[in-house]
């Protein structure tokens, strides 16, 4: 048994598989779960049009398992809501991060996935006047109460 790489163009997910068209059947149904959230705003079915199917890296399934831990250990009753300050605490992986410490205004925030694998894009506009999302998990912030 392998851990393949599952991907559409904006969301991917890793699973256990034995070969490619295994992979690509239990990957339609992980990804059908993820796009949950898209056929609730929608309010219809949306196609599942696989991209990518793969063996994954070590590191993808390294940060794959980092993420599902963060995700379990993770307060999801902290989500900002639109107009909210945050004060960031930890930005992982972005190759131009915003300053740890820094203060912003919270434009929108989405929710992603279902159940244990939920998480939030929240958009930010920061006080020195840079735009840039940050994803809970893995990214950590505090709300910041006037």
């Amino acid at each position: 048994m392998n851990t393949y790489y599952v991907a559409t163009l904006a969301r991917y997910v890793l699973v256990e598989a034995d070969d490619e068209t295994t992979a690509r059947e239990v990957g339609h149904g992980a990804l059908h779960s993820l796009y949950a959230d898209v056929r609730e705003r929608l309010g219809k079915e949306v196609p599942i049009e696989i991209r990518t199917i793969r063996e994954a890296t070590r590191d993808e399934i390294d940060l794959w398992n980092w993420h599902h831990q963060m995700l379990a250990t993770e307060p999801m009753d902290r989500i900002p809501s639109q107009g909210d300050r945050i004060r960031l605490l930890a930005m992982r992986d972005d190759p131009a991060p915003i300053q740890v410490g820094q203060l912003g205004t919270v434009v929108s925030v989405s929710r992603h996935g279902d159940g244990k694998d939920t998480w939030h894009q929240i958009d930010v506009a920061w006080d020195n006047g840079r735009t840039l999302m940050v994803v809970s998990p893995p990214d950590r912030f505090e709300l910041v109460r006037d």
